[in-house]
């Protein structure tokens, strides 16, 4: 079976026009040199952290594996391992035939988060998406690791994740937003470099930044507003008649969601909110205003952590 894989080698002696060589470095493309000896696999198996001499050649990869599964202990780490080989021959299949590049970094830590999946057997009360942390919660509630990933909106609706980023001290900043459609499509995302900004100031910056592109942009009736600072949350709920603040900012957004929007503030962990978060360091990190229109657009970075989230990635919090 393992000799039955689709190489360029094997596709190239069957006469469909597809050169006999690795698309990354240019030799003789035959399986083993697609999972371990490419260049590009073995930055790959890097990134993973998984010990070399597992990954150095087939033989010690299949012995390693049947090595692992003997032992409970190391059960995960088999499965790891056989998730890593199958995203990189996934990915191999996407470069071969044209249809995206991927990053040995991005290669890697999805075959960690498929790794993780079949470890989420939890109690059918404890939900698997975040929780909303803004209220108040039980004292007798024990710590207890949560699992959540970032949801798409519902029909007809946008959803705006936004973000700040505060460097040396408050001197410097930036905010960032992305915009994303019910099938998890990037409409917009963008974000500005701030100078003498708090964080929760910077974060309800790009909160509002982000509403505004969406009102007033796109013109959209129908808006979940989500980030991860329950604090900023809490104001854009409370409103300006909250007893926090009375800030123009929040007089603003309340004035953008009053005719005829229908409107949510959510809050999502900072782990499910990692392509604001990206842009809004980008944005402290460069002068002016970014924005891109589109997916096509992205930076490839970003791009990668949106992927993510279209996959649905589960990530994981000590609560």
């Amino acid at each position: 079976m393992w000799d039955r894989l689709p190489t360029s080698a094997v596709l190239s002696r069957r006469g469909l026009g597809i050169p006999a060589e690795c698309g990354a470095c240019g030799i003789d493309e035959s399986v083993d040199h697609v999972l371990f000896r490419c260049t590009w696999a073995r930055a790959t198996w890097q990134w993973t952290g998984i010990p070399e001499v597992a990954w150095r050649e087939r033989r010690f990869f299949l012995q390693m594996i049947r090595q692992w599964l003997a032992s409970t202990g190391t059960h995960q780490e088999a499965i790891r391992a056989t998730c890593t080989a199958h995203q990189i021959w996934l990915a191999r299949n996407a470069r071969t035939f044209s249809e995206r590049r991927m990053s040995p970094m991005f290669v890697a830590e999805s075959a960690r988060a498929l790794a993780m999946e079949p470890r989420l057997t939890i109690p059918s009360d404890i939900p698997l998406i975040a929780r909303d942390t803004w209220g108040s919660f039980s004292a007798q509630a024990a710590s207890r690791t949560v699992f959540f990933t970032w949801e798409p909106p519902p029909p007809s609706f946008l959803k705006v994740n936004f973000d700040g980023s505060v460097l040396d001290g408050g001197t410097r900043g930036g905010v960032g937003f992305v915009i994303r459609d019910p099938h998890s499509r990037v409409v917009a995302a963008g974000g500005c470099q701030l100078f003498d900004i708090s964080v929760p100031g910077a974060v309800l910056r790009a909160a509002w930044a982000g509403l505004r592109h969406a009102r007033q942009v796109l013109r959209a009736s129908s808006i979940i507003l989500e980030g991860y600072s329950a604090t900023v949350i809490g104001w854009i709920r409370q409103g300006p008649s909250g007893e926090s603040t009375d800030h123009p900012l929040i007089r603003d957004i309340g004035m953008m969601v009053r005719d005829g929007a229908s409107f949510q503030a959510t809050h999502v962990f900072r782990e499910a909110n990692g392509a604001a978060d990206w842009v809004a360091a980008y944005a402290a990190h460069h002068s002016g205003y970014a924005l891109w229109a589109g997916e096509r657009e992205l930076p490839l970075a970003l791009r990668e952590i949106m992927y993510f989230d279209f996959l649905g990635c589960i990530r994981t919090r000590v609560v």
